[in-house]
């Protein structure tokens, strides 16, 4: 392409561009945010012509970019599935699942690319 083309181009994605929210539930706000989630990163990567911006505290995602190339962003978030499981630990499980400094918990969670929240 020629840098007449080029500029163009990128002429019509600023001019052309939306904005969109789409609410989100917190459990995936959460999963998206986690050190151990690399969805985040894989949608971001995988939509690079959309600015993506996660607004935790409204459990909304904000994008902005091309109708067509949003459209995708948005089929994205949509398509993640949060699942969730709750198990009640005794004191001394607690200690056993979290390790010395967290190792253990954040072992597990780097393996298995999950979060594990203990309350």
């Amino acid at each position: 392409e020629s840098a007449a083309e080029e500029a163009v181009k990128e002429l019509e994605n600023l001019t052309l561009a939306v904005d969109e929210e789409i609410e989100v539930s917190a459990e995936l706000i959460t999963y998206l945010l986690s050190q151990h989630s690399d969805i985040l990163s894989k949608i971001k990567d995988d939509n690079p012509d959309v600015f993506i911006n996660v607004l935790a505290k409204i459990t909304r995602i904000h994008m902005r970019g091309h109708p067509a190339k949003v459209s995708k962003a948005k089929s994205d978030f949509h398509s993640v599935q949060v699942v969730s499981k709750t198990r009640t630990l005794t004191g001394r499980e607690v200690a056993i699942v979290v390790g010395k400094t967290g190792s253990t918990i954040n072992s597990i969670s780097d393996k298995h690319s999950v979060v594990i929240q203990v309350s």
